[in-house]
């Protein structure tokens, strides 16, 4: 789907409102809840979910009470429920499409495999951290590889908006500051989406190239 046509699609549009609705009534509730996504695909939902239980440890630490939620594809449920197993803090899992849209509504930070839904919970005010272990190829290639980011939003805004781990820097004393920090970037995060929903329906789909401290910083 199109950044134009995520822009207003249905349900992104209800999860804002959803949103907007929840901060205005939630302001003595310290109840905090954070959105996983490794992904849809086997191999990374492998090499993240390792990755994820460690960033669950320590955010649980610093913040009892937490609940972690993990929607999936049907296809892939097995898979993550065996992944997720013997982790400590039990995520909850779910693989109905309205538990996704509800969990994008209830989370107050994000980690996700980088892809189109790093744009979808921009667009959503959704403060998220976008996360990626590529396989050997991609990682042989790398420096073969022009681009500045990955995520569709920084694209858009040519700049920075969304925080980036890759492969060895994702670790849990290195990752754990940023989702943290995305605790607390509720304000910047509605912003964001805001921006990104005006540019993505006045320039369609329309990106620019993108570079690191570009001048259209929203």
């Amino acid at each position: 789907m199109s950044a134009t046509a995520l822009a207003s699609d249905a349900n992104l549009l209800a999860v804002r409102e959803h949103r907007r609705q929840r901060q205005q009534a939630r302001q003595g509730d310290r109840t905090k809840a954070c959105l996983l996504l490794p992904g849809s695909r086997a191999s990374e939902i492998s090499r993240l979910l390792p990755v994820f239980d460690e960033a669950v440890l320590e955010i649980a630490a610093r913040n009892p009470g937490t609940r972690f939620l993990l929607p999936t594809v049907p296809r892939q449920e097995r898979r993550v429920r065996e992944l997720t197993a013997a982790w400590k803090v039990q995520p909850e899992i779910s693989v109905d499409s309205e538990m996704k849209w509800r969990a994008y509504s209830e989370a107050d930070t994000a980690i996700a495999a980088s892809g189109t839904v790093i744009l979808e919970l921009a667009l959503a005010g959704v403060p998220v951290v976008s996360t990626y272990r590529a396989d050997w190829l991609v990682t042989l290639l790398h420096e073969k590889i022009r681009i500045w980011t990955a995520a569709l939003p920084n694209l858009i805004a040519d700049f920075p908006i969304v925080p980036e781990y890759f492969n060895k820097a994702i670790r849990r004393r290195d990752a754990q500051p940023l989702v943290r920090e995305a605790f607390e970037r509720h304000a910047a995060a509605r912003r964001h989406a805001r921006w990104l929903r005006d540019s993505a329906t006045a320039h369609g789909n329309r990106q620019p190239a993108g570079r690191e401290g570009g001048r259209n910083r929203p």
